[in-house]
């Protein structure tokens, strides 16, 4: 299956698996007020910082070293099975910590009673989801694309319909979220390992485990500051606002998140396309054209962010409350965040290349740092606005530093003068979106022509650059 059909098929299972969580969205704010929708969001911030310490970097670790056996079936699966039960091991462990515990941390967490099994429920979701992802994984490296895709979309609509039949028909208030969220990544991960049973015997590797851990465990720290970093702002809303600004500022995040979802759906083909050609240095030329092909990925990756900044106002007004609306503003911040997290997205790969994990944690730490030095004044100040502006402003800091960094051991040559050219139009439509909002320009006309104009700013731009010409893609793509 050649890269092209990939990434449509990438894509394609990106707008289902983005479209179905958004489609509950509507039903989750008419029935839940943002204090409860807050209290879930929180129990999935800390759930996901736990989930992420215990895996301990073994994704990254994995995906890297795959492409040492990649010519091996055999070595193949006994490092997927390697991984795998190292990982169960661990989370067994710390789910039993998190039942026996479960109360004590809710009273922490939220300050309330009665949340402890929402905790449980909620990290054992998580979990599953995290082991499933070596099996998808493997999937992604190999190229099968359709496979990967079959199973995530079943995974959201079993996620989709169980959200239904627990909150609406069955009533179950907060904790439908959590075992919606448990039920379909129980249902997933099963169904993975029985196809993992069929492909691969069932083997252990202490030689194979030692490599992977060799690169994971110093990308631990970066791991565990990794995942204070994204739900920083969420926890210090938590602290310092309240559980119905994390509620709002929630729904802004998950609709802002399209953005890196839709970067994640095209990173399943450049990423694994990014470290053969880095592997291949030396044989070809292909590390020279990195820049060049990359190009299609980042003007399809900005478009969608410049997509959800300009219409986001829209998707709130139709589909949810007047409570929730604030989230428009927070939506529209975020996208910048997102939108510059694809050079974030390769930096990673360039430095687990060289070998360079310690130097990812600690380029973590410091993101950290920043974000906290960064949020705290600002949301005390202007609540979950400032949280927004605060994550935006670390995020790209950190970005910048992170790229300057990577470009020192393995430099890639992007195509700047094109993608500043798609930056720009990119600020442009941020700040009509932004500026509208806060002049309070009543014409919603007048806004609605601003927008359709830089949309067909932009397209024009890749008509005129060649971007968005099929052939051109392909051509692209397939560079030796």
């Amino acid at each position: 299956m050649n890269a092209v059909k990939n990434s449509y098929i990438y894509v394609a299972q990106m707008v289902i698996t983005t479209v179905l969580p958004l489609a509950v969205i509507p039903v989750i704010t008419r029935i839940l007020p943002p204090l409860e929708y807050g209290i879930y969001i929180l129990a999935q911030v800390y759930s996901m910082f736990a989930v992420s310490l215990v895996a301990m970097g073994m994704i990254s670790g994995y995906e890297r070293n795959y492409f040492q056996y990649k010519d091996d079936p055999a070595k193949i699966g006994t490092l997927l099975y390697t991984v795998l039960i190292f990982s169960l091991v661990f989370y067994l462990l710390s789910g039993i910590f998190v039942y026996l515990w479960k109360d004590t941390l809710a009273r922490i967490i939220f300050e309330k009673e009665g949340y402890g099994m929402l905790l449980v429920i909620v990290f054992i979701g998580l979990g599953l989801q995290t082991l499933s992802q070596y099996y998808l994984t493997y999937l992604k490296n190999k190229g099968s694309a359709g496979s990967y895709s079959r199973i995530t979309i079943t995974q959201s609509l079993v996620n989709f319909f169980f959200i239904i039949i627990f909150l609406v028909y069955l009533g179950y208030g907060v904790i439908s979220l959590a075992y919606a969220l448990l039920l379909s990544n129980l249902t997933t991960f099963l169904f993975i390992i029985t196809q993992q049973l069929r492909s691969f015997k069932i083997s252990f590797s202490k030689v194979m485990l030692v490599g992977i851990l060799k690169i994971s465990l110093p990308l631990t720290p970066r791991i565990l500051f990794g995942a204070l970093n994204t739900q920083f702002d969420k926890m210090m809303l938590g602290m310092l606002s309240s559980m119905g600004g994390v509620g709002v500022y929630g729904i802004g995040h998950r609709i802002s998140y399209v953005v890196f979802q839709f970067m994640t759906a095209l990173d399943h083909v450049f990423i694994p396309e990014l470290y053969n050609r880095l592997f291949s240095q030396g044989k070809n030329d292909d590390i020279d054209n990195i820049g060049k092909y990359l190009i299609p990925f980042f003007y399809i990756s900005i478009m969608a962010a410049m997509g959800v900044a300009l219409f986001s106002e829209e998707l709130f007004i139709i589909l949810l409350p007047k409570s929730y609306h604030d989230g428009i503003n927070i939506v529209i911040i975020l996208t910048i965040f997102y939108a510059s997290m694809f050079f974030g997205k390769i930096s990673g790969p360039q430095l687990i290349y060289k070998k360079k994990t310690h130097i990812i944690s600690l380029l973590t730490l410091i993101s950290v740092l920043v974000n906290i030095l960064l949020n705290i004044p600002m949301i005390i100040l202007w609540g979950t606005i400032g949280a927004a502006i605060a994550t935006m402003l670390a995020g790209i800091i950190s970005v910048i530093i992170s790229y300057k960094v990577a470009q020192r051991y393995i430099p890639i040559k992007y195509e700047w003068n094109m993608m500043l050219r798609i930056i720009a139009i990119f600020i442009a439509a941020v700040s009509w979106a932004i500026l509208t909002r806060v002049f309070l320009l009543e014409e919603y006309w007048i806004r609605l022509i601003g927008k359709i104009i830089l949309v067909i700013l932009f397209v024009w731009t890749g008509i005129k650059y060649k971007i968005i010409n099929t052939e051109i893609i392909r051509k692209t793509l397939f560079i030796r």
